[in-house]
């Protein structure tokens, strides 16, 4: 029962660390269909790891409130893993992630600096995120957001000195001016 436990409490934080606004700091793989896999297996794992946990407990209550719990999960972790499975084929059939285009980049020596132009769909319009990126090992890195900017598409990054970096964002349209975001490096 322990074991379960302890798979459904790592599982949880797997999630947690892999959610983009759940710590301000996440982890991703640099191979964008990797990140889908990842969350469609943790995701779908979860509902099994509490029922296990549910049939290995002792005593009839939590045996009982497990298994439900399970249960209750099932449907819509199942939903979403495949949702991340449908976006993982797409992803990996084009060999690019359409939502997050690489627009600029800053290498430095601990972190990379990257500026991606998002775009979520047809009901939202582009965006501008910098993310500082810090390898932690092969293929894995810690992200961080910088700064984000809705209403935008186009950026460019530059050192002011060894310590600090600039982002500039272009205007958009007539509404939204040129931005700039200040950060360090």
């Amino acid at each position: 029962m322990r074991k379960w436990i302890g798979i459904c409490v790592l599982d949880i934080l797997l999630l947690v660390c892999s959610s983009p606004s759940a710590l301000g700091v996440t982890l991703r793989f640099t191979y964008a269909p990797l990140n889908y896999a990842a969350f469609a297996l943790m995701l779908g794992f979860l509902p099994v790891a509490v029922i296990a946990a549910g049939s290995k407990a002792s005593g009839r209550l939590l045996t009982w409130l497990l298994c439900t719990a399970g249960f209750l999960l099932l449907l819509p972790a199942l939903a979403l893993s495949g949702i991340a499975c449908l976006m993982l084929a797409d992803v990996a059939w084009s060999g690019a992630d359409d939502s997050s285009v690489k627009i600029a980049e800053l290498k430095t020596a601990s972190a990379d600096f990257r500026a991606y132009r998002t775009d979520y769909g047809a009901t939202t319009d582009f965006g501008v995120v910098l993310q500082r990126e810090a390898p932690i090992m092969l293929g894995l890195s810690l992200v961080s957001v910088e700064c984000a900017y809705y209403h935008a598409a186009a950026a460019s990054l530059r050192r002011l000195s060894d310590a600090r970096g600039v982002m500039t964002v272009e205007a958009y349209g007539n509404g939204y001016p040129q931005r700039i975001c200040e950060f360090d490096i």
